[in-house]
């Protein structure tokens, strides 16, 4: 739950030029915002005992509703930020950038407000028409949708960064205020306890404000942020197929969720149903996918540019190539060998604990889903080399689209939402790692080309 479930492979990017001590503190700093999020939240519905089934339930999807819709609405700027910020050099670039990132922090707080405030307006019909909710649950929803909204925006300039620790320390700090403020709130008055996570969610982005303050600077010229505003479009068009594949990459991991919730919702009469057995397998599902951190430790030498590959002889060329393929094949092998011991663990877990047939086979199914997933997103690094980032896009579009295709038979049997996400992964994984095996294969026929060019400019020359 929230923004560290996105932007996992721009994170890998940057992290490839430390040293593998660091990377492997800068990949267990990236999930903490992931695990302060699920942990504190799932703690405080576990102890928000005194409420009815459907009070309890419109609190999830108020909350919930405010996250996804703000995840979404925010990635494609998320995105170019990460354009912006995230692909310079890790030196003197480096600082002159930090100061320059204050333009697109100014730029997308403005941005993530005016979503909100029309997000809010379209909302609205919805959930006083078909969810029968209050004003004041409507403006819980709204006012949480602007505050995570700013957040994603700020924590995104953070990871763009390599600034990890800001973002780790103050989601675990703000979290633990969330869950404490919300629960003393409940036990002062249960009708109220919204407010306290409102609270504690204002304290997380204001300490984001505070810290970026401090790393970037907030504060910019009325000229340059023009100047931005005039640029974004350019930016947008040229770089759609990482937008589509930062959008639907959430869409994907989310959609096979709101599907059951929009059709557990309707049999209930609630509009939608968060909190069931699929909800709790689908998510304890997802767990494998924190393998993705351990790309951190092969990114360094898998991510060598364009010049580094073709420059030299034609045996060097080779050299560093077949290289490249060794820790491609290495990289994989340890992420999935990281991801199935995950699987096990959460398998196990929901065998042991929740001792739920339901709940044990969406795990199962979401969790196998969840591996090949992974690979779409780990070879989403690899394909943009090849210029080949619509492959990437298209996969997850699949996952998309197989969800969609399995929501007529959800009425029946909710586990048939989780084969969604199967059958989409797994088809999304056959084009991906086909088309990065076949482009990794004609990587020496490419050298050579390179090569030989080169030769034919030195022939001219001289």
């Amino acid at each position: 739950m929230g923004a560290p479930s996105v932007n996992l492979k721009l994170f890998i990017e940057r992290v490839s030029a430390k040293v593998s001590k660091v990377i492997l503190s800068d990949s267990a700093l990236f999930i903490v915002p992931s695990l302060a999020t699920t942990l504190a939240s799932c703690i405080m519905f576990w102890l928000l005992r005194d409420y009815a089934a459907r009070e309890l339930n419109a609190i999830a999807v108020i909350i919930m509703s405010s996250v996804i819709l703000s995840i979404v609405g925010t990635a494609s700027f998320q995105f170019v930020i990460y354009k912006k910020v995230g692909e310079g050099n890790l030196s003197k670039e480096l600082m002159a950038k930090e100061k320059g990132i204050s333009t697109f922090l100014v730029l997308g707080i403005m941005t993530s407000i005016l979503f909100s405030i029309l997000s809010s307006g379209l909302a609205y019909p919805y959930f006083k028409y078909v969810l029968h909710y209050s004003i004041l649950q409507f403006a819980y929803f709204a006012i949480l949708l602007s505050l995570y909204s700013i957040t994603w925006v700020l924590t995104a300039a953070f990871w763009a960064s390599s600034k990890y620790r800001y973002p780790a320390f103050i989601f675990a700090f703000s979290y633990s205020a969330v869950f404490l403020l919300s629960y003393s709130v409940y036990h002062l008055n249960p009708s109220y306890t919204l407010c306290g996570y409102i609270a504690g969610i204002a304290i997380l982005l204001t300490l984001l404000i505070l810290a970026s303050r401090r790393v970037f600077g907030i504060s910019v010229k009325r000229s340059k942020l023009l100047e931005a505003f005039i640029t974004m479009p350019e930016l947008l068009l040229k770089e759609y197929w990482g937008i589509l594949f930062q959008t639907f990459f959430t869409v994907a991991i989310l959609l096979d969720k709101i599907i059951v919730w929009v059709s557990e919702g309707t049999k209930a009469g609630n509009g939608l149903q968060i909190l069931g057995p699929y909800t709790t397998g689908a998510f304890l599902g997802l767990l494998p996918t924190l393998s993705i951190a351990t790309l951190a430790y092969f990114t360094e030498k898998i991510k060598p540019s364009s010049k580094d590959l073709y420059t030299g002889t034609l045996t060097d060329i080779r050299r560093r190539i077949e290289e490249y393929k060794r820790l491609y094949r290495r990289g994989l092998l340890t992420m999935l060998a990281a991801g199935f011991i995950l699987l096990v663990l959460a398998v196990g877990f929901t065998a042991y604990y929740i001792d739920d047939a339901k709940v044990l086979a969406i795990v199962l199914t979401t969790a196998t889903g969840a591996l090949f997933f992974e690979v779409i997103l780990y070879n989403s690094f690899v394909l943009p080399i090849f210029s080949k980032s619509h492959i990437s896009a298209v996969s997850v579009m699949t996952v998309c689209l197989a969800e969609i295709l399995a929501a007529p038979f959800v009425s029946n049997n909710i586990w048939y939402a989780s084969l969604g996400f199967l059958v989409g992964s797994f088809i999304g994984f056959l084009v991906s790692y086909s088309w990065t095996t076949k482009l990794l294969s004609e990587f020496d026929y490419n050298a050579f080309r390179a090569f030989q060019k080169m030769g034919q400019k030195i022939e001219s020359a001289g």
